[in-house]
């Protein structure tokens, strides 16, 4: 890069990628669940359903990209950074 050696000072270009997650907010979320009422009916206690089974239930997903470039030039008289985020929760 001799051509450029007398007005780039810096040229840079960066990339990023991942994948992160998260556990579902409550525990045995997957499991239906009964409780018993706390008063008998002729001797016999009833049950409710105190959640509701979540079938599809998984971890959430976040995908996150990130590209970006530096460029500076003529003893860092211009400056440019340019940056493209993105973020999506699955």
């Amino acid at each position: 890069m001799n051509w450029s050696e007398k007005w780039l000072d810096e040229l840079s270009l960066r990339a990023s990628y991942g994948i992160n997650g998260s556990r579902p907010k409550y525990d045995f979320t997957h499991v239906g669940i009964y409780n018993v009422y706390d008063y008998p009916y002729l001797g016999e206690s009833g049950t409710y359903l105190y959640n509701l089974e979540q079938i599809n239930l998984r971890w959430e997903r976040t995908t996150q990209q990130n590209v970006g470039l530096n460029f500076a030039a003529f003893n860092n008289r211009i400056n440019v950074d340019l940056e493209f985020y993105k973020k999506t929760n699955q």
